[in-house]
């Protein structure tokens, strides 16, 4: 599969645990491997409200042909007082 492809899949597999704001994956913009994903990206989601226990079927899961598992971190960015 292409990255674009596996890019794709990720993004509508993501959107099922909530609105998705952002979505920076990654690629190697040099050498041997230009072109191809560095293999980790970025989500954030629009809302604090994300189904969190569902997250953690990313551990160890396949999309096409890939094993893949997530390092979830939950950051909540309020204002500072």
């Amino acid at each position: 599969p292409t990255p674009f492809t596996l890019l794709y899949h990720l993004v509508k597999l993501l959107e099922k645990f909530g609105k998705v704001k952002q979505f920076d994956f990654l690629f190697h913009k040099s050498g041997p491997l230009e072109g191809q994903p560095r293999g980790y990206c970025f989500v954030n989601f629009s809302t604090r409200e994300v189904n969190k226990p569902d997250m953690y079927h990313f551990f160890g899961f396949y999309l096409i042909c890939c094993k893949y598992s997530a390092h979830i971190i939950w950051v909540c960015v309020g204002k500072l007082y």
